[in-house]
């Protein structure tokens, strides 16, 4: 999946993204949908503030009509694999309820067995790829 981590939060993401389409006249169900598939059912959309990009498509779920996601490769964007951030997540959580640096094997290995039933790691994860990369980005 593709995980944003620039400086805006999901809240204004949304509000830039439904200001977008207000502006543009695409703020109903029919003008998003009909814009959205006279382009291979999608659109991108950029935030000049940060150069991020979001990818629009047409949703249903719950009386919403847009869904969103970031733009693959983008800025502020980075490619991760589901138990990778969940490890990452948890290693995080772990750390601040009983101690301990998300980074040290033992707890990355602990939440990986306890929480979510992975295989451990036989290395502590490096800063600067996978689990320990998400983790420092998440700090």
């Amino acid at each position: 999946m593709d995980l944003y981590h620039g400086p805006f939060s999901p809240r204004e993401i949304g509000e830039k993204v439904l200001a977008l389409l207000t502006r543009s006249g695409r703020d109903t169900p029919d003008a998003f949908r009909e814009w959205v598939e006279a382009e291979a059912g999608y659109r991108v959309a950029e935030f000049p503030e940060d150069t991020s990009r979001w990818v629009l498509r047409t949703g249903n779920e719950g009386g919403r009509f847009v869904h969103l996601h970031p733009a693959r490769w983008g800025p502020f964007t980075v490619r991760v694999r589901a138990n990778v951030l969940t490890t990452a997540v948890l290693a995080l959580a772990f750390a601040r309820v009983h101690g301990g640096d998300p980074l040290d094997r033992k707890v990355v290995n602990a939440v990986r067995r306890d929480y979510l039933g992975l295989a451990p790691i036989r290395k502590s994860p490096p800063v600067d790829a996978g689990i320990g990369s998400v983790i420092e980005l998440m700090r």
